[in-house]
């Protein structure tokens, strides 16, 4: 069909001055006066002959049905926005107007045809509304993706295009002469005139970057038009910095390997933005480095590590804010999820370190300098045999998350929580012990655990070669019921020193795992009730 130009406006409703009907929802009794409803439209009798008991369309039904859908075109027409309702599904990228005035576009489906339910925009997180404020934030600021978009695909000189034909003696400036690589468009985008900003179009296939793809200085949107995997032979696959800001959109995977066993993703004093379905970065040795940068993620980030030694994600005085889930994988990596000066990492949905096998030679996950990590929805960490714990949170750090099941393979302690630092479960947990360990839960120097839940399950082998529990040094350990134990647990159920304080409601001292009585000195506190 042709494209078809803007038709002309319309001056006011249809029958606007006229007489109409007011149409109801239903009309169980339609007559030559007032025949249609919603519910039925115009009704049989209206298609029949008068002499068998029909009647006409009336006149001011028709003018009622056609006002009615006028008022709406004409609504449109002026700019009007539809205002939120309660009582209406709205369906992703549907734009609505908040009763405190402002625009919302939707990026999750909400209403009450939905699990969701009816979720008002004014009030909620993002999770399902995002408020564009089209042209009225800053550059880089890249917690609105409209206003960032719009900024950016206006200063850019104009779209870049990539492509799997593409050719490097190409402009890249159209759809029939792209360029076949992403860091060639980067190239041709910043020897424009507004070489600050660049909008690079790529195409859904497979691509080979032969040294580490640089964003530097830059605002620029990566708009994929299909699943993209990207290979870079040589150094890091991504790497963002001295300030620059990066989105990627589109509802695909976006994936950066790297075989020479690198850093698939380094963010330096940079921040990106991930409205793709899926982040995938296999092949490195360290899946995302962040330093003094900001991340926001609508999809699932998926780490698949190579080669030993390395990181999962390193958070160094980084925000990372990701409204899926996080899966790393890698049997060889040292720390799966590292978080450390001053980090903030907030997860919507799970968290897994070691989703198929168990990862992590020293530790599964470690929260440190005053850091702070929340998960919303399950907490899975796996550890193999040399790992000496499976969390590790101290230096004044948090970590709060929902449920959780945590798996250590090694000898040292599934969790530790020290050095002022808290461990809050709002759930249930399972301690997993596959071999004889040395603690299973080790809060000292103020160390501070709170389970929020009446099941706290110990699977495995259980056997302790120091205590379960142990509680030292002005430490907390807070649990409203006993511990349930699939398997005969062996060694010392708790051990308190230094001012440590132990409260277990819902049972007597033997209620924590063990075989060898309780141990507390004088300074130290322990309440079973």
């Amino acid at each position: 069909m042709a494209i078809q130009s803007q038709p002309s406006r319309i001056s006011e409703p249809f029958a606007g001055s006229g007489t109409r009907n007011t149409i109801p929802a239903t009309n169980a009794s339609p007559s030559a006066s007032q025949a249609a409803s919603w519910a039925s439209g115009f009704p049989p009798e209206c298609s029949l002959p008068i002499s068998a008991g029909g009647c006409p369309v009336p006149r001011n039904d028709m003018n009622g049905v056609l006002n009615w859908l006028s008022q709406g075109f004409a609504y449109h027409q002026d700019g009007g926005v539809w205002a939120w309702s309660a009582l209406a599904d709205y369906d992703t990228q549907r734009m609505v107007l908040g009763s405190d005035g402002k625009l919302y576009w939707s990026v999750a489906q909400s209403g009450p045809g939905f699990a969701s339910g009816a979720v008002d925009p004014t009030a909620d997180d993002g999770t399902y509304w995002t408020s564009p404020a089209f042209k009225t934030m800053p550059l880089g600021d890249k917690s609105d993706k409209g206003a960032t978009t719009e900024w950016v695909k206006d200063l850019a000189s104009a779209p870049v295009y990539v492509a799997q034909n593409g050719l490097a003696t190409n402009d890249g400036l159209s759809v029939q002469t792209p360029v076949p690589t992403v860091s060639q468009a980067i190239s041709i985008a910043a020897s424009k005139a507004n070489s600050k900003y660049a909008y690079i179009i790529i195409d859904g296939g497979s691509y080979i970057e032969t040294s580490t793809i640089i964003i530097d200085s830059i605002n620029c949107i990566f708009e994929i038009g299909g699943n993209v995997s990207i290979t870079v032979q040589q150094g890091d696959g991504l790497e963002i910095k001295n300030g620059a800001n990066l989105s990627i959109q589109g509802a695909y995977y976006f994936t950066v390997s790297c075989p020479n066993i690198s850093v698939n993703l380094r963010l330096l004093n940079s921040t990106l933005s991930l409205y793709c379905s899926r982040l995938v970065l296999p092949g490195g040795n360290t899946g995302i480095f962040a330093e003094n940068s900001t991340v926001s993620s609508t999809g699932l980030i998926d780490i698949e590590l190579s080669g030993s030694g390395g990181y999962g994600l390193v958070s160094d005085s980084s925000s990372f804010i990701v409204k899926s889930a996080i899966i790393i994988e890698g049997d060889s990596c040292s720390i799966g999820l590292w978080l450390r000066a001053k980090s903030s990492v907030k997860i919507t949905s799970n968290l897994t370190i070691g989703n198929t096998t168990p990862s992590c030679s020293f530790s599964g996950l470690v929260v440190s300098e005053n850091s702070v990590l929340t998960c919303g929805g399950h907490c899975v960490v796996k550890t193999t045999t040399s790992a000496k714990s499976a969390v590790e949170v101290y230096q004044g750090s948090v970590f709060y998350f929902n449920t959780a099941y945590l798996l250590l393979n090694g000898i040292g302690s599934i969790v530790t929580v020290a050095y002022c630092s808290y461990v809050i479960a709002n759930g249930d947990i399972t301690l997993d012990c596959n071999t004889t360990t040395e603690i299973a839960i080790r809060c000292v120097e103020c160390g501070v655990f709170m389970v929020n839940s009446d099941t706290v399950t110990l699977t495995g082998r259980g056997a302790f070669t120091s205590e379960f529990l142990l509680c030292d040094d002005n430490s907390i350990f807070y649990l409203p019921a006993i511990v349930s134990v699939t398997n005969l647990a062996t060694g010392v159920r708790c051990r308190a020193a230094r001012g440590g304080m132990v409260k277990v409601l819902g049972g007597s001292t033997t209620k924590l795992p063990g075989n060898q009585s309780i141990s507390i000195d004088s300074t130290s506190f322990a309440y079973y009730g």
